[in-house]
């Protein structure tokens, strides 16, 4: 071939592959046609450029077409003319066909293995994930070995749809090529696993990742996003209760700090856990450092309203179980983020109350709200007549697998519904609880320097009688019908507006048959009004109580003596509350008063630390998580099993005495630096993951439950519901407006009245009237015009017997 025909071969062929780059099949077969009629044959790359305009153009069965005519003219396809034929056939989903090209270039002895894995590639891109793993295990077990690409996105995609076999078997693949699996692997197989729920095999993998001793692999270790997928993997099993499970797990991102750092996605999984099992103080103290250390995070914590929509399941949590301070704090966050309040956080039980009502005293009879009620309609609306009405409530705490509808998102069930004073009264004696564990675990040093312990004698004395336990009862349970008087009967059918007559037997029956019906109906059982008791507060003795600071004193005692190394002599001028003297004599009485109980509470008092009462639904995670004390008493305890007898072969039963002989402070740093203890990993969950708030919120005293104050946060939430979206029933609002007639403040009646018109409701003349009434009993005539003025505005009729008390003729 001499120069010229080089040169013009060059260029049919630069004007051919651009052609060939836009998908001009015409433009290419032009130029092909040119040079056959100057005498030049196509060659390869001609019919390369072919292939690659129909492959452009995405156009099968044309590439075909032009790779058999090159075959066919007796010329030898080029290895990318090949790799472009599979990949377009890859991209089309032809499995079967890519498989027959891929046999032709085996025979071409052309490299297979690129074509192979740009086959797989484009099936995994094109969605057809079951044709890539076939096409892929068939090379593989052929003796291919892929991309590190190839394997990563096959593992990851078919972990995500659920398909843990394949993946297990990409996986032993990748390491029989000579490429261990990572912790990204590692994770991949996590999220299956718990996808698939079970979190017994993830805990197994996830154990192989923590303790495989890999020294050519360092990076097989868990990372937050292994602790995030196991914690997810325990929280939403449905097969038993995983909180003591998770709790380990964050024991375990507290040893590897700052190595493993929770971020928001750990923080939300930490918050919708505590939530779906009820311990609503670890959620809010979790919740609280979720946007405390990420602002704007809540979104996480939504989870877009799937896996039961944990932030509107905190929600109804807090309602529930009456922390409307902290609810009204957790909408205060979902206001300042955007976001709506849901419909399903809206609705609490299945009485239809719902966000705003929840948490105050329930009205007796539905007629409270003012107007009569259309029985009839309502049993259509629930769908009575085509038949997907609930007639009987199913049990659910006898039968788990049968459980209402508003059970959904709770693992067993919602958490009691408690008032909001019942709320405070329970946590009022919790505060008062932990205060007696204080006085008696640090004497008269917990009220300061210059108390005296007659003052110290008389408020620990005070303590403990008004600690008494009450049972708050969440539910009232009526008396027995046969244990009711005649005179109770009758007042429980007046109240019912039922008849009255008739002697004792007659009165009974007519009682039986109404608790019936209302049974049946679903609706509550009619009780006498429960006489209000309201705490009486002692302001002295509060301000003396608040002065104790309730913050853990020997954590601070830890701290300066073995991790800086105060001696006790300097610890006891700083600050005399950290000493705990370590004589002889004072520890035979350690010995002889080594538990005391305190309301059913067990109180070491030679423990490091004060043991704080496990309340309810409150899980300690500081405990359970932090190495810290668990260690420390692990030590201390072979320490002083260790003893010089025992070390020097001699019969411990010899000299009981040194056996058994505590070590001194000295002894304790010297034996547990042998051992070569962290004595940084004694802090506390707090400290290791920057809680900066904790200790603060802790040691505060609880709120003391007023009536006023309860109409305050009802007028709040009822704002914040409004301005996120929210839609309060008219229950809600009837029940808010007869709540704030029990005080004698006119303005909360007005104010929730408007806001009650606002939203379209419009009550009956019965509750309109008694509004008028109680603002005139406390000499407010102005406010009682304004009613009857905003009653006119929004089109609700005045009857005139509410006229003429309010404006009497002159």
């Amino acid at each position: 071939m001499n120069a010229e025909e080089k040169e013009l071969r060059f260029y049919f062929l630069e004007s051919l592959m651009e052609n060939a780059r836009s998908g001009n099949i015409d433009g290419v077969e032009e130029v092909m046609s040119e040079m056959d009629v100057v005498g030049l044959k196509p060659g390869p790359r001609s019919f390369h450029g072919l292939v690659a305009a129909y492959a452009q153009a995405n156009d099968v069965e044309g590439a075909l077409q032009a790779l058999r005519k090159e075959i066919a003219s007796g010329e030898t396809p080029l290895q990318e003319t090949f790799v472009a034929v599979a990949r377009l056939l890859g991209r089309a989903g032809l499995r079967d066909r890519a498989e027959k090209i891929l046999g032709a270039i085996e025979g071409a002895n052309l490299d297979t293995r690129t074509a192979w894995v740009v086959t797989c590639e484009e099936l995994f891109n094109a969605g057809y994930l079951n044709e890539a793993n076939d096409l892929f295990m068939k090379g593989a077990n052929g003796g291919f070995r892929a991309s590190e690409h190839l394997y990563d996105i096959l593992v990851e995609e078919n972990c995500k749809t659920g398909k843990h076999g394949v993946a297990i078997n990409i996986l032993r693949s990748m390491e029989s090529r000579g490429r261990l699996a990572t912790t990204f692997h590692y994770n991949c197989l996590l999220l299956a696993q718990g996808n698939a729920n079970f979190p017994d095999i993830a805990e197994d993998t996830f154990e192989e990742m923590q303790y495989l001793r890999r020294e050519s692999i360092p990076d097989t270790k868990p990372d937050t996003e292994s602790f995030n997928l196991m914690i997810q993997a325990q929280t939403r099993c449905d097969n038993g209760e995983r909180v003591h499970e998770v709790i380990v797990l964050i024991g375990h991102m507290t040893e590897l700090y700052p190595q493993v750092k929770p971020n928001a996605r750990t923080y939300a999984l930490i918050v919708e856990c505590y939530v779906k099992f009820n311990f609503m103080d670890e959620a809010m103290r979790h919740f609280r450092a979720l946007t405390k250390l990420f602002p704007g995070s809540l979104h996480v914590l939504h989870c877009d309203g799937k896996h039961g929509d944990p932030l509107s399941l905190l929600i109804r949590s807090l309602c529930l179980e009456g922390r409307i301070v902290q609810l009204v704090e957790v909408l205060d966050l979902m206001l300042q983020e955007g976001l709506k309040l849901t419909p399903r956080a809206m609705f609490m039980n299945r009485k239809g109350r719902t966000l705003v009502s929840s948490w105050i005293e329930p009205m007796q009879e539905e007629a409270d709200i003012g107007c009569e009620i259309d029985f009839v309609a309502r049993y259509i609306a629930e769908g009575g007549l085509t038949g997907t009405r609930r007639r009987w409530t199913p049990a659910a705490r006898k039968d788990p697998n049968r459980i209402l509808p508003d059970y959904d998102g709770y693992r067993f069930s919602p958490p009691v519904e408690k008032s909001y004073k019942q709320y405070c009264s329970i946590k009022r004696q919790e505060y008062k609880r932990k205060l007696i564990h204080l006085l008696q675990f640090e004497g008269v040093y917990a009220l300061g320097e210059n108390a005296r312990e007659e003052e110290y004698t008389a408020i620990l004395e005070r303590l403990k009688k008004e600690n008494v336990r009450k049972r708050l009862s969440d539910v009232r349970k009526p008396k027995a019908a046969s244990k009711l008087s005649v005179a109770e009967m009758k007042e429980e059918l007046e109240a019912q507006g039922l008849p009255t007559d008739g002697n004792r037997r007659l009165l009974y029956q007519r009682v039986q048959k109404a608790r019936r019906i209302n049974l049946a109906k679903g609706a509550p059982l009619w009780m006498p009004p429960e006489e209000e008791t309201i705490e009486e507060v002692d302001e002295e003795f509060e301000t003396v109580l608040a002065k104790i600071d309730l913050r853990n004193p020997r954590q601070q005692y830890r701290r300066k003596c073995f991790i800086e190394g105060v001696g006790l002599e300097n610890l006891y001028k700083e600050n005399p509350r950290m000493v705990i003297e370590e004589s002889d004599s004072e520890m035979e009485e350690d010995a002889e008063a080594e538990s005391r109980e305190v309301e059913g509470h067990v109180v070491r008092e030679d423990e490091e630390e004060i043991i704080q009462p496990v309340d309810g639904g409150e899980v300690d995670e500081t405990t359970e998580a932090s190495k810290a004390t668990d260690d420390e008493d692990e030590e201390e305890e072979e320490v002083v099993e260790v003893s010089p007898a025992v070390v020097g072969n001699e019969p411990a039963s010899d000299n009981i005495e040194g056996a058994y002989k505590p070590l001194t402070l000295e002894e304790k740093r010297a034996e547990l630096a042998a051992m070569k203890f962290d004595f940084r990993e004694m802090d506390e969950i707090e400290e290791i993951w920057g809680w900066t708030w904790e200790r603060d919120l802790q040691a505060q005293p609880p709120e003391i439950w007023t009536r006023k104050r309860e109409v305050e946060l009802s007028i709040q939430l009822l704002d914040k519901v409004l301005e996120l979206g929210g839609s309060p029933t008219l229950s809600d609002c009837a029940m808010l407006v007869r709540n704030a007639m029990k005080l004698p403040w006119p303005e909360s009646v007005v104010t929730l009245i408007r806001k009650s018109h606002k939203c379209g409701h419009k009550f009956g003349s019965k509750l309109y009237e008694d509004a008028v009434m109680s603002c005139l009993s406390v000499q407010e005539n102005d406010a009682a015009i304004a009613i009857l003025t905003d009653m006119e505005e929004s089109g609700v009729s005045t009857p005139n017997e509410l006229l003429g008390r309010v404006l009497p003729d002159n």
